[in-house]
């Protein structure tokens, strides 16, 4: 099948955070999928699917389980009337939306994990849904599901913007570099939400260490928490920083002005709302593959940057010690450890995969998952499968299997079976989503 594959895809809300960066990424780099789009909340996400001529409709969805199911039963509605090859739920509260429509219309569901939020619904999305993929190693473990497979953030693909390049960038958006050639650059690149960790860099400035940093805030506010940066702005004034902390807003492409910094900060602590660590820190991937070096918390960000035994990409720190990130500022003034922890990060991502690859992956699993794996691509013709068999009850199944997965069309003609093997071969076909639904095959139709 050369088309394209059909894929609605529900997003969580429409913030534009790592997951949410990870999707548009990864669109942007197949043609094997014809997207439309179902965003549970409002927000800029849905201005750049516009852009990229998306199909996108907002589906405002609360959090309590009714708010869940009367979006669940809306877009089952929406299924049966587009009848997509596959729908991707790219989050946890997508997959909780997702997997009852899909079931109700017997549309395959595939569901993407960028955390570690509400481990207890783990068991029960795993069973709902039919395909899984994560974004990070841990995540595939974490998810419980036995499909899952990684498809992770994506390497950048070009480069960055030189140094001086990078600062007049920031400079651009309003960040305030440099007094002098002893002020260093530390910088933040996030949705401003509290777990992030932003107002630990802040007070990090006023500790021993700090003294010489100033810090540069990329990203924008949460809907979830709109006050956010007056609240970060006001502890900045209180620590007397005020001078040395700017908000640049949201940047994009944020991951080419990252060599202007000196150091960047990854500084996700738990907080009531979301104790949780960082699914994979696609902004530690950027940073280390520009040669700098990283502060981090630990979690799956400082398993990869401060790897025990190995030589380090940067510096773990305890979860909202700013005491401990001014000493790391202090021993990043040194433009030595700099360039040493640079090398070593580069070294580490080098074979990290970038935006076609993971597309690549992503296409091939929704493809498989709607039983379509040859949709999409270029130079391929549909492969029909015909195959003959007489009393194949003990070997049917492992022939059907491979082919389910493999082939376009199965054609399996019985040469008069007196076993099972015909009641087998129906209840593979009724397995299969690639089954047309509207046209059951009768029973005990092959010859």
């Amino acid at each position: 099948m050369n088309r394209p594959l059909r894929v609605t895809v529900v997003t969580n809300a429409g913030v534009l955070g790592g997951a949410e960066l990870w999707l548009l990424s990864l669109l942007d780099s197949t043609d094997r999928l014809d997207v439309d789009v179902v965003m549970l909340g409002e927000g800029p996400l849905g201005e750049q699917f516009c852009r990229r001529g998306v199909p996108c409709v907002t589906r405002p969805t609360g959090r309590t389980g009714a708010a869940v199911a009367a979006s669940a039963m809306s877009l089952a509605r929406r299924l049966r009337a587009a009848r997509p090859d596959v729908v991707l739920a790219n989050g946890i509260k997508a997959a909780c939306v997702c997997a009852p429509a899909a079931w109700l219309t017997g549309v395959r569901c595939v569901w993407a994990k960028h955390d570690y939020t509400h481990p207890r619904l783990m068991k029960l999305l795993a069973t709902l849904t039919d395909d899984c993929v994560a974004t990070a190693e841990g995540l595939v473990l974490a998810s419980l599901h036995p499909r899952a497979v990684l498809v992770p953030f994506p390497a950048p693909e070009g480069t960055a913007l030189p140094r001086e390049a990078a600062r007049r960038e920031l400079l651009r958006h309003g960040a305030r570099l440099g007094a002098g050639p002893d002020e260093s650059l530390l910088l933040t690149v996030s949705r401003l939400v509290s777990n992030k960790g932003v107002d630990v860099a802040i007070e990090a400035l006023a500790r021993p260490g700090g003294e010489r940093w100033r810090l540069a805030v990329v990203g924008g506010e949460a809907p979830t928490e709109p006050g956010e940066q007056s609240r970060l702005a006001k502890l900045a004034a209180e620590a007397g920083v005020s001078d040395r902390v700017d908000f640049t807003g949201w940047i994009p492409d944020a991951w080419r002005i990252i060599p202007a910094a000196d150091a960047v900060a990854v500084l996700t602590k738990p907080t009531p709302a979301m104790p949780y660590p960082e699914g994979f820190g696609a902004v530690a991937l950027e940073a280390m593959r520009s040669a700098v070096p990283v502060i981090t918390t630990p979690g799956p960000v400082a398993d990869r940057v401060a790897q025990p035994g190995a030589a380090h990409a940067g510096i773990a720190v305890p979860p909202g010690d700013c005491c401990e990130v001014g000493l790391a500022l202090r021993r990043l003034t040194d433009g030595d450890t700099r360039l040493a922890m640079g090398s070593v990060g580069q070294r580490l991502t080098a074979s990290h995969p970038g935006p076609a690859e993971c597309a690549g992956r992503l296409a091939q699993v929704l493809s498989q998952a709607a039983r379509l794996p040859g949709t999409g691509l270029t130079g391929t013709a549909p492969v029909s499968v015909v195959t003959t068999v007489l009393n194949e009850a003990g070997t049917i199944d492992r022939l059907l299997g491979p082919l389910v997965e493999d082939g376009d069309e199965i054609v399996v003609v019985d040469g008069g079976s007196t076993d099972d093997t015909a009641d087998r071969v129906e209840a593979w076909a009724s397995k299969d989503a690639g089954s047309c639904p509207s046209a059951p095959l009768p029973k005990r139709r092959w010859r």
